[in-house]
């Protein structure tokens, strides 16, 4: 009876990890699979994920994750490579804002620059990154010395969005059996 009630249990931790197992690579949060059979050549694809930011501007105080902190610079925003960046862009001072990354650094956008289109109340922005890793900037298109801030892109599976779940699942099986076992311990 013991080693049912131990091994369901055991079962109950461990269904708390099983849902994010699919989404675990070392070092981050994408799902992995073998592209290439060849172990000489063994490479590992990874999926891009989604990204939500909202981003509250203004002319005279810059950019946010909040109407209470914007600065100029803006916050920065880490993404990695690939990823679905989405945007909510809210304008604080209700004059007209275009949000853009610049890839070449640039305060004014080039080809191939995701752009918004312009917004006076808020509007919303997806765009997929660059898969090059580096440290750019985006603006405002209309108020590129005081609306500005720093867009990071950075390795594929840096971010550990799940790492912290999967501690805390594998925290409690841990506190589960040795708890068993130490109730087993006093009833001998």
């Amino acid at each position: 009876m013991k080693n049912i009630l131990i091994a369901s249990m055991l079962l109950l931790a461990s269904a708390a990890i099983i849902p994010f197992m699919g989404n675990i690579v070392p070092y981050g949060n994408a799902r992995a699979s073998l592209l290439n059979s060849d172990y000489e050549n063994t490479r590992l694809a990874v999926d891009a994920v989604t990204r939500n930011f909202t981003l509250y501007g203004s002319f005279s105080a810059g950019w946010g994750f909040a109407p209470a902190s914007m600065s100029t610079p803006g916050p920065t925003i880490v993404i990695e490579q690939g990823d679905t960046v989405n945007l909510d862009l809210v304008s604080q001072d209700g004059i007209t804002h275009r949000f853009f990354v610049s890839y070449t650094n640039s305060s004014t956008p080039n080809a191939g620059d995701p752009m918004s289109a312009d917004f006076t109340t808020s509007t919303t922005f997806q765009f997929a990154a660059t898969t090059t890793i580096g440290t750019y900037k985006y603006y405002c298109y209309y108020h590129t010395l005081t609306m500005w801030g720093y867009f990071d892109v950075v390795q594929t599976g840096t971010i550990p969005e799940f790492q912290l779940a999967v501690m805390l699942s594998l925290l409690v099986a841990t506190t589960i059996a040795a708890a068993l076992a130490n109730k087993r311990k006093y009833q001998t």
